[in-house]
């Protein structure tokens, strides 16, 4: 797949809807997403424009009142696989961040520092909100800081697109029905055909994007999103991602869970998104069904194994 738009016939628009009400019916698209084909749309022309796969550009493109937005370590991620690339510096002293982004232009070094302090983020009203700013008042800086160094540094490589982190703290524009699509072909025709194309945009459930829930990692610092989707979304990827260690004994799989799901049982029973709330039940139920299955299967294949060789008989001095 080249890195042009999706948008460049009408017979190519009708095969990626396509593949966006699929993708919007799987279970391993953030939550975000499911259901929600233009949002999909959107998202992977985004990451097309940026060069990122479609299922990189899921996973990395978050959709926020109708914008789209990527995170601040991807953003990181894709400036650094950029040839112009020379070097990036953070660091954050006496609550100012500094990010320092090193470019090469014409043969020579071009150095962009941008700074994001405690004062910058008082006078913004971010200091002490509730959440990440509360919790992680460092990283909250470091992502302004870096935020603002790429965009100067490599407007070329982002294409006008901003952090997650900060277009979070924006102001809704859906308030009073002002309600926006961030799609930006390079010219007309196309934007008409993509217009004709997608239905009014749908947009997101703002009582649960106000919502900060605390995501309880034993042994890790644990984490914060903005929604209850985030949040379970993330819950049910740890969830996958156990099921993948291949070193781990299904004993120890099911005691890690188990602690895990202790953890965050406060923020599960308090789920206001009912469906949600069924569906995150669920897949627990599918974690323990599977380290079941696979326990099970794992005993036969040892009594077969044990049972081939109790009918060897024993080895002739």
């Amino acid at each position: 797949m080249n890195n042009k738009l999706i948008t460049t016939s009408a017979q190519s628009l009708d095969t990626y809807m396509q593949l966006a009400d699929k993708l919007s019916k799987a279970e391993l698209v953030p939550q975000q997403y499911r259901g929600k084909p233009n949002n999909i749309l959107v998202a992977i022309q985004w990451g097309m424009e940026l060069g990122l796969t479609p299922m990189r550009a899921l996973q990395s493109i978050a959709i926020i009142n109708g914008k789209a937005s990527i995170y601040g370590d991807e953003l990181l991620g894709l400036v650094k696989s950029h040839p112009a690339f020379r070097g990036c510096e953070e660091k954050v002293e006496n609550n100012v961040a500094t990010c320092t982004i090193k470019r090469d232009v014409a043969g020579e070094m071009e150095v962009t520092e941008r700074t994001f302090s405690k004062d910058d983020a008082v006078k913004s009203k971010l200091w002490g909100k509730a959440g990440p700013w509360q919790q992680y008042p460092d990283r909250m800086l470091q992502m302004r800081a870096r935020g603002f160094a790429i965009r100067d540094a490599f407007p070329d490589a982002i294409k006008g697109i901003i952090t997650y982190e900060e277009l979070r703290d924006y102001p809704s524009d859906a308030q009073g029905g002002n309600i926006k699509v961030a799609v930006t072909p390079s010219d007309a025709e196309d934007l008409d055909a993509l217009a004709n194309k997608l239905e009014a945009p749908v947009l997101e459930d703002q009582s649960s994007e106000k919502l900060t829930q605390e995501l309880f990692i034993p042994g890790k610092e644990s984490k914060t999103f903005d929604s209850e989707h985030t949040w379970c979304d993330e819950f049910a990827q740890i969830l996958i991602s156990v099921t993948q260690v291949s070193h781990w004994t299904y004993e120890t799989k099911k005691e890690k869970v188990d602690t895990f799901i202790k953890a965050n049982s406060k923020v599960l029973g308090n789920l206001q998104d009912q469906d949600l709330k069924k569906e995150i039940t669920e897949k627990i139920h599918k974690f323990y069904e599977y380290i079941e299955q696979e326990e099970h299967h794992a005993q036969e294949s040892l009594n077969a194994m044990a049972d081939e060789m109790d009918s060897r008989g024993e080895p002739d001095e």
